[in-house]
């Protein structure tokens, strides 16, 4: 069930996230944006406008929703193991892309975040970034789980 939660959670944030990145600068001074107001200091790259990787992953962000909430109404039509394979995808591309943005982020030689003090850095770019990865791996593990155990109880 905690699954569901995420899967719907994951989409509301994806989408809040995705519409910054897309509308950057306009949507700057609006209350609702205010606190990327704090993390464009943190991490620089989403102060970038020319920067086209944060852009991709924006886009990726509206591929990933649509495979959580179609996953979420397959379910509540009783599909459960179709389901079940859609969050799997979901929650995979959701730990990959988060996975690729701190690879994208070391490769660079930590170009936009290096400024940062180690407790920002903790507390600011690697535990809520982090939880990206936390969370999707949870139900990956939980998914696969659940699939084993129903296949060895046909067994």
């Amino acid at each position: 069930m905690y699954q569901c939660i995420w899967l719907l959670l994951s989409s509301i944030i994806c989408s809040w996230d995705a519409v910054f990145i897309l509308n950057r600068p306009t949507l700057n001074e609006h209350f609702i944006w205010s606190p990327y107001k704090n993390y464009v200091q943190v991490d620089f790259l989403y102060d970038d406008l020319d920067n086209r990787f944060l852009e991709a992953q924006a886009l990726m962000n509206f591929v990933e929703i649509a495979i959580n909430l179609s996953s979420l109404l397959v379910l509540r039509r009783g599909h459960d193991r179709t389901a079940a394979a859609m969050m799997l995808i979901a929650s995979a591309m959701t730990m990959s892309k988060t996975m690729l943005y701190f690879t994208m982020e070391a490769c660079c030689g930590f170009r936009n975040t290096r400024h940062n003090d180690a407790v920002t850095m903790m507390a600011l770019y690697v535990l809520p970034n982090g939880i990206w990865i936390f969370f999707p791996m949870l139900v990956l593990y939980e998914l696969v789980s659940a699939l084993e155990t129903a296949q060895s109880k046909r067994n």
